[in-house]
């Protein structure tokens, strides 16, 4: 075969293989094979030599879904439905995206412009529920929650779904048995696990608590809620010794967190450790000023500990609509007593008095307090007895 002729041979398989029927099959054919990475030219190729078939342009979104790249998928999706508007698999697929890109009141419109007769499938009960809870609609999502794990029960991930919705709206009960229903279909999921740790908890369930928290693999544990609720269901069975190094962890791993500084701070505090205690409440305080019971605790750390005037100080930073406990009063009467202005410390006695007038200290010492006080009364006397034996014991 002359030169000529081989040219013009290959001139004409470069125009056979220029269409969009051979890369379609081409793309197929690689993908079936597992080969998506090489497929997806061919997918481009398609859509871009016939823009208008709807197919092509699906086929093409569906490849980049599978290579997780949503924006260039979501545009290849809306190009196909503006084609071709109503097909249900396509707006079910374009809901997932949007979902994917946390485009969630989009997800829902891409749902609901699928026919009544085609929704009752798990994914678009799913998607619906997830688009619904993200958007802060929970109540309307746990519907399709429970539907969709009704539709597949055997379906691990919606049962985990349900029992986070359930969590959410602190119905403990019944998201416990739906993480034990997905655990039951997929055991040791470290973040399910996790879930029905913290459930345990919240139903003071200790021991449970403990023994999901166990399950998670010894790799999985350092993080911080972990640690935190380990410690907290140690702490419950009164064991504190062996909660303290779960706290100080906790603390240590996010150090930013707040709530996980108090909660040393508490663990140090009943472990009789005063000066660590008020550091860890400082250190949360830092972070998150102003939380009352926070500021009360540190002010019972700094009379513990004789700073009266640091007591005090603590006391006055609590908003005055939250001083009226019985707390409140005592500590600051007994911080302002050792200040020795008693006549000031008087008044927050009695006030004291009317919120449990069964607590009271020793007799012995405040007899002396009595004497003190030109003008006490034996009513008086008896309202100061009532208010403080026992609190400081």
């Amino acid at each position: 075969m002359s030169q000529n002729h081989l040219d013009q041979a290959q001139e004409a398989l470069n125009i056979d293989i220029e269409t969009v029927e051979y890369h379609s099959a081409m793309a197929k054919s690689l993908d079936r094979q597992r080969r998506l990475a090489e497929a997806l030219p061919h997918y481009e190729k398609a859509a871009a030599l016939k823009p208008e078939v709807a197919e092509s342009q699906a086929e093409l979104g569906n490849a980049y879904r599978r290579l997780k790249d949503w924006p260039q998928a979501h545009e290849a999706y809306l190009a196909a439905l503006a084609l071709r508007p109503d097909v249900s698999s396509w707006l079910l697929q374009l809901a997932l995206l949007e979902h994917d890109l946390q485009n969630w009141p989009e997800a829902e419109s891409a749902l609901m412009k699928i026919p009544e007769q085609k929704r009752e499938t798990i994914e678009w009960r799913r998607i619906m529920a997830r688009s619904l809870d993200r958007q802060g609609r929970l109540d309307e999502a746990l519907p399709h929650y429970e539907k969709a794990t009704v539709l597949k029960p055997n379906l691990a991930e919606s049962q985990a779904e349900l029992g986070g919705g359930y969590f959410n709206v602190k119905d403990w009960p019944r998201a416990r048995e739906a993480y034990l229903a997905a655990l039951a279909l997929r055991p040791g999921v470290p973040a399910w696990l996790l879930q029905l740790a913290m459930l345990e908890h919240n139903l003071k369930n200790w021991s449970g608590a403990e023994s999901a928290l166990l399950k998670i693999p010894e790799q999985q544990r350092e993080t911080v809620e972990w640690r935190l609720t380990m410690a907290r269901s140690l702490d419950h069975q009164g064991r504190l010794a062996e909660a303290l190094p779960h706290y100080k962890k906790a603390a240590g791993l996010k150090p930013g967190l707040a709530e996980s500084q108090a909660a040393l701070g508490s663990g140090y505090h009943r472990a009789k450790d005063l000066p660590r205690a008020r550091e860890a409440y400082l250190a949360a305080l830092a972070l998150r000023p102003g939380v009352p019971a926070w500021l009360l605790q540190l002010a019972l750390l700094e009379h513990d500990l004789k700073n009266w005037p640091g007591a005090e100080s603590a006391l006055l930073k609590i908003p005055e609509e939250k001083r009226e406990t019985i707390e409140w009063h005592l500590t600051m009467a007994r911080s302002l007593d050792n200040q020795e202005r008693l006549d000031e410390a008087v008044p927050h006695y009695e006030k004291a008095a009317a919120f449990k007038p069964d607590l009271a200290e020793s007799q012995t010492e405040l007899d002396g307090i009595y004497h003190s006080v030109k003008d006490c009364t034996p009513s008086v006397k008896w309202t100061i007895l009532n208010a403080t034996r026992g609190f400081w014991g």
